[in-house]
């Protein structure tokens, strides 16, 4: 049996479209301390479908298999400048002040042998 990922922040709310289409969206906040470790879990989950399904991201209503919306905000709720560089594994944007309390939130996307793999690997419902 093939094991699973365990996530810490990221708890996702799963829903499906009438054509089969497989959506997950998860939200975390954290203080500016544990912001590498929330982005290191973004990055696990974004670097396995790039993996798993490589040159397949893109419109699901084009024919791609999988694909994700990134943003960030401020405690205050203003949009932070957030972008996913899959090849580099990282996450960039603007420094954080120390005492920041940051919200990241990511949809996924999928068709539904991306839905399988993605459930099987991080066991989320």
């Amino acid at each position: 049996m093939p094991m699973t990922t365990a996530l810490d922040y990221l708890i996702f709310d799963y829903s499906e479209d009438d054509e089969g289409t497989a959506t997950w969206d998860a939200m975390a906040t954290v203080r500016a301390e544990r912001l590498p470790a929330l982005e290191q879990e973004v990055l696990q989950v974004l670097c396995w479908a790039e993996r798993q399904f490589p040159q397949q991201r893109g419109a699901i209503d084009e024919g791609a298999a999988w694909d994700f919306d990134l943003s960030a905000s401020d405690g205050a709720g203003h949009a932070i400048a957030l972008d996913a560089d899959l090849h580099a594994s990282a996450l960039r944007h603007p420094p954080v002040a120390s005492d920041a309390l940051l919200t990241l939130s990511l949809t996924l996307t999928g068709r539904s042998s991306f839905a399988e793999a993605f459930v099987q690997h991080f066991a989320v419902d």
